[in-house]
Formats: structure tokens, sequence, C-alpha cells
């Protein structure tokens, strides 16, 4: 009995060190005007807008808008693309930080965009689309893995998931051309899920990148052992 013990314990040992735990992307499109094309993104131009976050996802906000903007930079070598930083600076020193701030919050309660208004950030940004995104999950859960527990043995069972939600604005028209999804999550098993944000984002603004039209939908796919 002993000699068994012994072995189980070697071979979950082995299985912890040896094993990965993929984290999957789970991105997708919600909504998609007919008339929203590749072509109408090259020829109009995206601008990124900086990311909001909720209560307690503060700070997570920049390294997702950092991942998105260099998603945007090397997947949409074809279109015009302005980082978040530089839309930023283009909306203050063009004074609309208010109007910005009103449209996202009439948005929010009334489902309507202000044409006059978001007209206005087409011409600061110089741009006729742009992409706001908000970050609403990044969360952990722990229970036992009863696998673990037949071979005497108390072992965590983790899963990990992240969730945004982008919006392609036509700053012309004042609608929303696109909605997305975005979500990357790891479900562990008896190992060690990675608790460096940084892997999620990565695979999640690659996600949500490859829903834009014409852009591939390869699904980036990050690996990881315990350390």
């Amino acid at each position: 009995m002993r000699n068994t013990t012994v072995l189980y314990s070697l071979i979950f040992a082995l299985l912890t060190v040896s094993c990965v735990a993929p984290i999957r992307n789970k991105s997708r499109t919600e909504y998609a005007a007919p008339e929203f094309k590749a072509a109408d993104l090259r020829a109009g131009g995206l601008a990124q807008l900086p990311v909001v976050a909720g209560l307690g996802l503060e700070g997570y906000r920049r390294p997702l808008a950092d991942a998105i903007e260099k998603e945007m930079a090397s997947r949409l070598d074809s279109v015009k693309v302005i980082g978040w930083r530089k839309a930023m600076e283009r909306i203050n020193e063009a004074e609309l930080a208010d109007v910005y701030e009103s449209l996202i919050q009439g948005y929010n309660t009334t489902s309507i965009i202000n044409r006059k208004k978001v007209r206005l950030l087409a011409k600061a940004l110089n741009v006729r689309y742009a992409a706001f995104c908000s970050l609403n999950d990044f969360s952990e859960r722990q229970s036992v893995n009863e696998v673990g527990m037949a071979f005497g043995h108390v072992m965590p069972e983790k899963k990990a998931n992240v969730q945004a939600h982008m919006l392609i604005v036509d700053l012309v028209r004042g609608d929303v051309v696109q909605e997305i999804i975005g979500q990357a999550s790891s479900s562990a098993g008896a190992y060690e899920v990675n608790h460096k944000y940084g892997k999620f984002v990565r695979v999640m603004a690659g996600g949500m990148v490859a829903e834009l039209p014409g852009v591939p939908k390869k699904r980036p796919k990050l690996r990881y052992r315990q350390l």
C-alpha cells in the first residue's frame, strides 16, 4: 500500500511539472452591420479610444489597451490606426474631453450616439471609425479536484476568466457598426493556473482584433508551464 501511495505521488508530481494549461480565446462578434466591410475600414481609418474599466479593475486598463494597440498595429497593416495615447492627446488638444465623456454616458443610458457630437471626434481624430473597449471581468475561482482526492491528494482546480466589450463606432453616421465580446479563459484542472494578467489580455486582444473585417481569423493560443 505504501509503495502504491508513493507511486501515485510521483505520478502527480510529474504531471504537475510537465503538463500545460492553455489559455483559450473565446472572443466573438455579437453584431456586425451588413454594410461594414474591410474596404470601409481601410478607407476610413480606425482610432482606438482609451479603455474604461469597472470598480476594482482600473489597474488592468492600461495592459489591455497596450495589447489591443499592439495587435491593431501588427494585424491592420493596410488600415490607418490611431493608438489610444495619440487618440487621447488629440481629444484633449481639441478640448473635446467633456464631449467624449457625455457621449459615453449618453450611450450607456440611451443606446443613442449624438451624431453632432461624435462628428466633432471624427474631425479631431481624422478617421471615420473608433474602437471603444470596456473591461468587464477579470476573475479567478478555485474548487477541489475530486480525482486528486481519490489518490489521497487534496488538489485545487483553478479557473480564470477575462472578459471585455468592444464597440466599433462610425463617427460620421453616429452608429455602432460592430459589437465584439472579448473573452479569454483557462481551466487548469489539477495544475497551477497562470496569474500573469498580460498573458490573458494578449490572447483576448488578439481574438477581438481578429473579429474586425478583413483580418484573418487566426486564434492565438498561449501555453505555459507551472513554475
